[in-house]
Parts: structure tokens; C-alpha cells; sequence
């Protein structure tokens, strides 16, 4: 069996041989032939790397061996040296149009076309012949369309030791044109216009770009997006999951729970992502109250100790920090009937906090409540508090027929019963004077 093989090889290499004479020449020559496994018209992504362009026959002629000291390429197709990284020269030994393992690298090159191959050391070729192969490196960044038709020409870009005819050729691979991949996730509308528990009033609008900086329309992998930098405890609520459409996720509804500065969203697809500008989330309109300080109990007609002091919330539960209009009216409730609330009674917000300073009820009673309202609020009531009756105070000049002396009881202070004291001895002291002169 390997006896026919090799007749059969060395019947071709001697037709091969014929036929190459006639046409380049009898004496000592290199002629360059199509191999059979020579790339077809394909297409190749960016970063793919020994990507096969070119694979040629070499046999020299009337000689035993003779050495290649350079060789160059060209391309017939589009792409320059931004689009590729690298083209390799290889000892295809299996004849495959492969880099397969155990093959031995012949050379690179690099740059503008025609791109000469750096040899480190002379490339042998025997009258057995051998087979080449180009492969190029493509850059990541290689432009969508551009194509490698990768060239050998023998007789330009060949040279050989010893000197001698090259002929045949050129040779030229099919061409390989770049595909667009998707390299960027760019934010062509940045999210703004943020209130807690709303939607943004701009929505963000993703794009998928391929390295050319062109939209990827057939791209339809989802693109999700979630709170990148915010508060602990905060939630991105709405549609976070977009299918894009001719290249883009136009996101509709999201929104953020808590007030806060500094929010940044992130977005990813697959292996890319991006995060955007910063921006803000602002309270909502107060629509609660909540008493941070109730109000305290005291004596008739005195403050209040403590006051009651308010906060207000949005719906989502933000602390209106912001709001310093909002009026908010305490009203009297529970205790005694006819009791009266007195003082300043409806009092605006600061920075979302309502004050109180100078409350009080005139009549003593007990389980006496305030309650708080405020246009756009959810009222809101205290707890209970009692109010005292004031200390008793003693008038002097009472038409009251007591024992008194003529002196009437009344809310006042120690010293008018001392005074009534006094005035009760004077009279007793009068008195006997009297019976005694009599």
C-alpha cells in the first residue's frame, strides 16, 4: 500500500515538475502552486487569531534544495495594518490548511502591505517540496467589512538562495471579511429627573456598538440594570431587564424608592457593561406626618413641656428635607368640653420639621390629645396629656360671711395667707382692746 503511495507521489511531483518547466524554464527554479486546502471566501470575527488566508506549494526544480531568505505578502482586499496584529508564515506539514500542533512557525510580519515576513533563520525547500501556510492574527478593533484577500506574488516577493528562477503565481486566498461584534455598551441618554417612588422623567437609553462605534441592530441579548452606587437598603424598581431593539434597550419605567444623591446605575449585557453619570433622587411631596416629639403635659394656661415637634415624609417613606412650606395646623381634642388650644397654632415646615414652641390649654383636664392636618397629609394624632388646675391664691376684701376676716380664698400664692393671718390676729387684737376699756 505505502509502495503505491509513494508511485503515485512521485508520478505527480514528476508531472508537476514537467508541467512547472514548461513554464517557467528548464535549470534551477522555485515554483509556487495553489495548495489544496487554499482559504475559500469566508468571514472572521475581531481577536481571532491564526485565521488561515494563503496556502501554496513550493518545489524547486533541476536542484536538490534551496533556501527562502525573504518573502512578503499583499492584499487585495481592504483591510490595512490597524485591522490585523499579526500575520504568521507556517510549515504546514499535514496539508490541511491548519495550524495543527507540532507545526513549526516560520516567520511573522507585521505592518502596511505588502508585509514581509521576519525570518529568523532560511526557509528550506527540497525537490520533495513543501506546503505553506498564511494565517493572520485579526485586531479586536478590526473594521466591520474590511477584507483580507491575502497575495502571494512568487516573482515579486520571493527571493531565494542560491539565485534562481521563482515563477508561478501569484496565489491569492479567498477573501475573509470582518464581522461586526459587539465591543461597547454605550449610554446614549443618561438617566435624570429622579423622584422617589416615580419614574425617571428621562429614561435611560442603552446602545450595543460593534467596533466600528455603529449599533449592533441584530443584537438581541438582554440588557439589565441595577443601582451601582446608592444607599444601603435602596431598590431600582421598574422594568431592569430590556430586549434591545435594532441595537438599543430603551428602558421605560424604572424608578428609585429612597431619596439620595450620588446614584449611579449599572448596565450589562454578556461580557459588557457600563455605569452612568451620576444623578439624584429627590423626596416626593409630603404626604405623611410622623410626631418625633410628643407633647407633654403642664398646668393651665402654661406651655406645653415638651412642645410636640413634627417631620414630614413623601410616600415612599423620604424625609421631605426639602420642604419648607408645608403648613401643618394642631387642633385640640379629648379633655375637658369648652377647653381652648392657645398659641401658634398652624406653623410651616423647615427642611421637612415642624416646630411647635408656645402651645397651651386653658382648662385642667385629663387624656387631652392633639391632632395635626395639613393639606395633602394624612393626618396624624399624639398621645394623651393631662393639663393640672393652677395653686390656689387668697384675696383679701371678701364680702364672704366666714370666719375669715373677710378674706376670700382664690388661686394665688403662700404669702396672701400669711397676709390673712395677720389681718385675722389684728382684728382679735382689736377686739380685746375694746372689751378691756369698756
Amino acid at each position: 500500500m505505502n509502495l503505491k503511495l509513494y508511485l503515485i507521489a512521485g508520478m505527480f511531483l514528476a508531472a508537476l515538475s514537467s508541467g512547472l518547466s514548461a513554464q517557467i524554464g528548464t535549470g534551477q527554479s522555485m515554483a509556487f502552486t495553489d495548495g489544496r486546502g487554499n482559504p475559500k471566501a469566508g468571514s472572521v470575527d475581531p481577536g481571532m487569531v491564526n485565521v488561515p488566508v494563503l496556502q501554496t506549494n513550493v518545489i524547486v526544480l533541476s536542484i536538490a534544495q534551496a533556501d527562502i531568505t525573504a518573502i512578503a505578502v499583499d492584499n487585495v482586499g481592504t483591510a490595512g495594518a490597524a485591522d490585523y496584529t499579526a500575520l504568521k508564515l507556517w510549515d504546514d506539514v499535514n496539508g490541511n490548511a491548519l495550524v495543527d500542533p507540532g507545526e513549526a512557525l516560520l516567520g511573522t510580519a507585521t505592518g502596511a502591505f505588502p508585509a514581509s515576513f521576519t525570518l529568523p533563520k532560511a526557509v528550506t525547500i527540497t525537490s520533495a517540496g513543501a506546503t505553506l501556510l498564511v494565517t493572520v492574527d485579526v485586531s479586536a478593533t478590526a473594521g466591520v467589512g474590511e477584507t483580507f484577500g491575502i497575495r502571494l506574488d512568487p516573482a515579486a516577493h520571493v527571493t531565494v538562495s542560491p539565485a534562481m528562477q521563482v515563477g508561478y503565481g501569484p496565489i491569492t486566498g479567498g477573501d475573509q471579511a470582518v464581522n461586526p461584534i459587539a465591543t461597547t455598551l454605550s449610554i446614549v441618554t443618561q438617566p435624570a429627573g429622579a423622584v422617589s417612588g416615580s419614574p425617571f422623567t428621562t429614561q435611560p437609553v442603552v446602545e450595543i456598538q460593534d467596533q466600528g462605534g455603529r449599533a449592533m441592530t441584530g443584537y438581541n441579548a438582554p440588557v439589565d440594570a441595577a443601582i451601582f452606587t446608592g444607599p444601603a437598603g435602596a431598590t431600582l424598581l421598574g422594568t431592569v431587564s430590556v430586549n434591545p431593539v435594532n441595537g438599543q434597550a430603551v428602558f421605560t419605567d424604572l424608578r428609585i424608592d429612597l431619596a439620595a444623591a450620588g446614584y449611579e446605575l449599572r448596565f450589562v449585557t454578556g461580557s459588557l457593561s457600563q455605569t452612568s453619570a451620576a444623578f439624584d433622587v429627590l423626596h416626593g411631596a409630603a404626604t405623611q406626618i410622623s410626631i418625633s416629639v410628643q407633647p407633654g403635659g403642664a398646668q393651665e394656661d402654661d406651655p406645653l413641656a415638651p412642645q410636640p415637634v413634627l417631620e414630614l415624609y413623601d410616600a415612599a417613606g423620604n424625609l421631605c428635607a426639602t420642604d419648607s412650606s408645608t403648613v401643618v395646623q394642631a387642633a385640640l381634642a379629648g379633655g375637658s368640653a369648652g377647653a381652648l388650644l392657645t398659641g401658634t397654632a398652624n406653623v410651616a415646615a423647615l427642611n421637612g420639621v415642624v416646630t411647635f414652641t408656645d402651645l397651651s390649654v386653658d382648662t385642667a383636664g385629663l387624656a387631652y390629645r392633639l391632632d395635626f392636618s395639613g393639606a395633602g397629609l394624612a393626618g396624624a394624632s399624639s398621645s394623651q396629656f393631662d393639663i393640672t388646675a393652677g395653686p390656689v391664691q387668697v384675696n383679701p376684701g371678701s364680702d364672704d360671711d366666714d370666719d375669715d376676716g373677710g378674706c376670700a380664698v382664690q388661686a394665688g400664692g403662700t404669702h396672701l395667707w400669711l397676709a390673712a393671718f395677720s389681718m385675722m390676729m389684728l382684728t382679735a387684737l382689736a377686739v380685746r382692746l375694746r372689751r378691756k376699756q369698756s
